[in-house]
């Protein structure tokens, strides 16, 4: 009987240690290198990959560490079918890591009978950070703070300031348009709550103690901002 559980034993030590073996394996064979037009080289990781025999069909996630021009783009998509060359249909999506990847699509390659199609969408972070130079609009006395919500598909930058004695709130979107409505303030706990006059019902905002603003609306809080622009920073008047 104890031969018996000492072989089980072993068995079951073997099974887990041929387990974790292959998947180290599997995760060291998913990481590639290619080598850009200047000789650099470029690694780059598959991160999941599906097909479909019956229609001829594969996709792929690829992350790079960094951005790439199209011509080293072209190298790894064509690295990535000479293995997959049975497939009519190969897809690859491309991501930039840490930068969103679960979000943002930075290119894609799709390859059919009729030939290759790639295309380099862009990185968000270019809107991003166009987003973020966003001016205000009116003349204006002080900034009392700017912030970011740059969740895919409401990214927005809010600005309060104040201007003739009177608190507005201006929202700039990544699509280049823009907003501004009129703000009253009442103290709660310790802080100061803003509000649109024109819409009372709707949302409002309470600047945290780390700088960030919290939106609130009638359920409670829903979101929070990351403040991008030093608080109560004085600036001259401007027409921007």
């Amino acid at each position: 009987m104890k031969k018996i559980k000492n072989l089980k034993s072993i068995y079951a030590f073997l099974f887990v240690l041929t387990f974790l073996l292959t998947a180290m394996i599997t995760l060291a064979s998913s990481t590639y290198l290619i080598k850009d037009s200047q000789g650099k080289d470029i690694r780059y990781k598959i991160i999941s990959e599906s097909s479909d025999d019956d229609f001829s069909r594969c996709g792929l996630r690829i992350e790079l560490l960094e951005p790439v021009d199209q011509k080293t783009l072209k190298k790894i998509a064509m690295q990535l079918r000479s293995n997959r060359q049975h497939f009519s249909y190969l897809w690859v999506w491309y991501y930039i890591k840490d930068l969103n990847s679960d979000k943002w699509v930075w290119a894609y390659s799709y390859f059919q009978p009729a030939g290759l199609d790639l295309n380099i969408i862009g990185s968000p972070l270019s809107k991003i950070n166009k987003l973020k130079k966003a001016t205000v609009k009116q003349h204006h006395d002080l900034i009392i703070g700017r912030w970011l919500d740059d969740t895919p598909g409401f990214e927005h930058l809010i600005s309060i300031y104040t201007a003739n004695g009177k608190i507005y709130v201006q929202t700039n979107y990544i699509d280049g348009s823009y907003g501004v409505d009129e703000l009253n303030t009442q103290k709660e706990d310790g802080k100061i709550r803003y509000k649109k006059i024109s819409n009372p019902k709707s949302e409002y905002f309470m600047i945290e103690k780390n700088g960030n603003i919290v939106v609130f609306d009638q359920q409670g809080k829903f979101r929070e901002d990351e403040y991008i622009f030093p608080l109560t920073k004085k600036v001259k008047k401007t027409n921007n």
